[in-house]
């Protein structure tokens, strides 16, 4: 949620097609994920954002990224670095779930320091 009152970035863009193959690409120069956080945001129901000052975060129930990306389309690849200089991906997929039979949500994530 680029508006909420923690968020470091500024600048922010959005493209809709790579090599031909439409897709959509968000990116930041933000401060970047811990892989824990990354962990949380591809978790169901985990949330912890606070109000700062006057200013209100969106979200309360830990839900929007994984519904509003679902809805948007079926796989969602997250990739981040951190303060750190953790690199971490992860991989949020109804084509993996359905593909793999899954009764469960899996959500493959990896990260690495190099």
């Amino acid at each position: 949620n680029a508006s909420d009152p923690d968020v470091k970035a500024k600048t922010f863009y959005i493209d809709y097609e790579c090599d031909k193959v439409p897709l959509l690409c968000f990116t930041d120069d933000g401060r970047g994920a811990t892989p824990d956080v990354l962990h949380k945001m591809l978790s169901f129901g985990y949330c912890d954002k606070r109000t700062i000052g006057n200013h209100t975060p969106i979200g309360a129930y830990g839900n929007g990224f994984k519904s509003g990306s679902m809805r948007l389309g079926k796989d969602v690849l997250v990739f981040t670095k951190d303060n750190e200089g953790n690199k971490s991906v992860g991989f949020l997929s109804q084509t993996f779930l359905s593909k793999t039979n899954s009764q469960e949500v899996l959500v493959p994530m990896v990260t690495w320091n190099r």
